[in-house]
């Protein structure tokens, strides 16, 4: 399903630097996620058929540390042939500097909803909302207290979404091509 989910999200998210890589690094990417403790991806099928997809962490900085240390040469050899496409070296950078620079405070959330998409034939059909529910019913299991998802500035949709379960915006960073949001949501 890993393939499945890669696919998706190369389809549907726009403007990462992970689609950029491509469905063989993402596939390879969410394969460690989902093996990683403290870090899950939720599918929802039907028929056979994804229709989409949830990924989240207690702590992005172990679950990437982790994903790193185990899966290392794999995901640089499946992002390798991306690597040369213009801009792409500049966007990860500029990633890294929005995921661990000091712009966004030092309460920054360690759990984090990372990734999620729907197909679009399957949209509007409270698909996005159920596996967001999935996530926090984790989130409860884990005793996480705050969690952390970022997304563009344009993207109503998924500021919608996320706003709708409770989440608010917290801050803004310059990035490029799209300044990015942080929304922040308290669980008690």
């Amino acid at each position: 399903m890993a393939k499945e989910v890669a696919e998706l999200h190369c389809r549907h998210i726009e403007g990462g630097v992970l689609g950029i890589l491509g469905p063989r690094f993402l596939g390879t990417l969410y394969r460690y996620i989902a093996d990683s403790p403290g870090s899950a991806v939720w599918v929802d099928v039907d028929e056979g058929a994804l229709r989409g997809f949830i990924c989240g962490c207690r702590d992005d900085k172990a679950m990437f540390s982790a994903v790193l240390r185990r899966g290392f040469p794999r995901l640089a050899l499946a992002g390798i042939t991306s690597l040369g496409r213009r801009g792409v070296i500049s966007g990860i950078l500029s990633t890294i500097r929005v995921l661990v620079g000091p712009s966004v405070g030092t309460d920054q959330p360690r759990a984090q909803l990372l990734s999620i998409a729907v197909s679009e034939a399957h949209r509007r059909k409270n698909i996005a909302s159920g596996l967001v529910g999935q996530l926090h019913q984790q989130f409860a299991i884990w005793n996480v207290n705050r969690a952390l998802v970022w997304t563009t500035e344009s993207n109503s949709a998924a500021l919608g979404l996320y706003e709708s379960h409770g989440y608010q915006r917290s801050f803004s960073v310059q990035h490029s091509p799209e300044d990015m949001v942080g929304l922040t949501r308290d669980f008690a």
